[in-house]
């Protein structure tokens, strides 16, 4: 199967080749999948962050949510979604502590936002880093954000 330019994969062996970075500064994009297992007894009390649409480097909630329902392989291991599964995307901020946002596979197609997430058992299916592939490089490189020091 062809792979379009540009997708990204969803990866949980986080092996860091040679050209790795390593600067304090740099973070990695991370992912979690989860898949429901039914409601909770009581909702807990918890701090919610706010989502955001744009985790920058091209990863937004648009694209990674077109690039799912394209059908495209997107995960370095067998996948196949049920109802209610959600993918939540993050990268460290220095000044918000965390950037994310969720998508929930609902009616056959993934979806903007999470289903119920707060409300139901989940476990997780898998997690890890993202790579997104390079076509002048001809491979697939991790994905990281560097955040200068203020000044």
């Amino acid at each position: 199967m062809s792979q379009p330019k540009n997708h990204f994969i969803f990866c949980t062996n986080f092996n860091r080749s040679k050209k790795a970075i390593t600067d304090k500064r740099t973070f990695y994009y991370k992912w979690y999948l989860r898949r429901s297992l039914g409601p909770r007894k009581s909702a807990k009390r918890i701090k919610i962050i706010l989502p955001k649409k744009d985790l920058l480097n091209g990863i937004t909630v648009e694209a990674i949510c077109k690039q799912l329902n394209e059908n495209i392989h997107s995960f370095d291991f067998e996948y196949v979604p049920k109802e209610k599964d959600c993918l939540s995307v993050n990268i460290v901020d220095p000044k918000e502590r965390t950037r994310y946002f969720e998508l929930s596979f609902i009616d056959g197609q993934w979806k903007k936002g999470s289903y119920g997430i707060f409300f139901d058992i989940t476990e997780e299916i898998a997690s890890g880093h993202i790579k997104k592939y390079n076509d002048d490089a001809q491979e697939y490189e991790w994905i990281t954000h560097y955040y200068p020091k203020e000044s």
